[in-house]
């Protein structure tokens, strides 16, 4: 058995680790529909989900913008995410990816007042699982905060009409 796993997507790599070996081998490369700039920068993210039709897995990866700090005490960042629709069979072709967007900030209810309001431009995605066409997503906020959302619309990440996400909207990259 083995696992296959995106190493990287700009350019879009590919990987198979081989088990109980560990030994790992470029599967393929370069196999997106999308330029390559749409995914420059991107990395890391959640695990991949299948859609319910099977044809397609969805990724939802991030990418850190840094900035110069514009007040004393802000931080240095802000990730920006995209969801990505990867072709179900190998070569594991990049379809289509959304714009840029980021998570919705959480209310000092919800972090127990442990996360600063700059702290939230802090988001890492780490899990996903897509379920009777919605997804949910488990992810940390500002490095200290793990909370769980719910993006209710596939479809509307590809026309990105701003989808609810745990009750709240997104909010698009410009």
């Amino acid at each position: 058995s083995a696992l296959i796993f995106v190493y990287t997507l700009s350019p879009y790599i590919i990987m198979r680790c081989e088990m109980p070996s560990g030994c790992c081998k470029k599967m393929s490369a370069r196999d997106t529909k999308l330029p390559e700039s749409a995914l420059e920068g991107y990395r890391g993210g959640s695990s991949a989900g299948l859609t319910a039709d099977g044809n397609q897995f969805l990724i939802l990866v991030h990418r850190r913008v840094d900035f110069q700090p514009i007040r004393p005490r802000s931080l240095p960042a802000v990730y920006h995410h995209k969801l990505v629709a990867l072709d179900a069979k190998p070569p594991f072709t990049i379809l289509d990816a959304s714009s840029a967007f980021r998570l919705p900030m959480l209310s000092a209810s919800l972090t127990g007042g442990l996360v600063r309001e700059v702290a939230q431009d802090i988001q890492f995605v780490a899990g996903m699982e897509v379920t009777g066409g919605a997804i949910y997503l488990t992810y940390g906020v500002g490095d200290c905060v793990s909370a769980l959302g719910r993006l209710d619309s596939l479809s509307s990440f590809w026309t990105f009409s701003a989808p609810a996400l745990g009750g709240q909207e997104s909010t698009p990259v410009r």
